[in-house]
């Protein structure tokens, strides 16, 4: 399984989240850089893959936020090869 970590206290815009989910995740170069995009990059995931996304409420994604772990979420509910687990640093 592939194990891969999202750390979101860094991020302070969407096209930064969008910039690190592409490239953590290896999407393709026409990835258009919307949620709608997201979901369906996350659902043609073939290989095992699980992402732990750290510290989420420190990013600067306000309300945008939300709806990401939506989308991730739901890819987690639609794709069995995709898994999403949200952690937070236990050292502040």
């Amino acid at each position: 399984m592939k194990k891969l970590t999202l750390l979101c206290e860094p991020i302070g815009s969407l096209h930064e989240l969008h910039a690190a989910m592409a490239g953590l995740l290896d999407f393709p170069d026409y990835y258009g850089e919307n949620f709608d995009a997201m979901f369906d990059c996350l659902t043609d995931i073939c290989e095992p893959t699980r992402l732990e996304v750290r510290d989420l409420k420190k990013s600067g994604l306000g309300a945008a936020a939300r709806v990401f772990r939506q989308v991730l979420l739901d890819a987690d509910e639609s794709n069995p090869d995709f898994h999403v687990k949200f952690t937070k640093t236990l050292h502040e």
